[in-house]
């Protein structure tokens, strides 16, 4: 596929996905322990990635779409495992953190699924990859000043 064909979207393919899949899946498999628990540890970690996903499929999003909600939320667990377990702040009650912002990544998934429609596929992962970044932020901010203390 050229970047023109790419660009003004006469053909999509499963390249819009496939970096978000595989980037969430290996920071999954890098950050679980490698012990006898380790393939709970990625169900458990990667597994509420994979159900927004699976939501976003029922729903019938496009590829770019699906690709670019994979790709912030992998960027996302990347960078709050960085944040939240190399800063002396890693607890039990993070993995909570983690969860209970989540939704925010399927709010802004089905708003870039509403608001993507008409868009070229490389602009349509970039919109929805910022919109899911979004709706993880804005969440994570929501939970951390009112139900759990994240900076300390």
């Amino acid at each position: 596929m050229s970047l023109p064909q790419l660009i003004t979207g006469t053909r999509t393919n499963l390249w819009t996905v496939l970096p978000g899949l595989l980037g969430g899946m290996a920071v999954t498999t890098c950050i679980s322990p490698f012990d006898r628990f380790f393939w709970g540890n990625v169900v458990d970690i990667w597994g509420p990635q994979a159900a927004i996903l699976i939501i976003l499929l029922i729903l019938r999003a496009p590829k770019p779409v699906i690709g670019g909600t994979a790709l912030a939320m992998a960027l996302y667990l990347a960078l709050f495992y960085l944040w939240f377990f190399t800063g002396g702040r890693g607890d039990v009650m993070a993995w909570f953190v983690y969860l209970f912002s989540l939704p925010g990544a399927l709010i802004g998934a089905c708003l870039a699924l509403r608001l993507t429609k008409l868009a070229a596929p490389l602009t349509a992962l970039a919109l929805a990859g910022a919109w899911v970044a979004a709706g993880l932020v804005i969440n994570q901010t929501i939970i951390c000043s009112t139900l759990l203390y994240c900076l300390g």
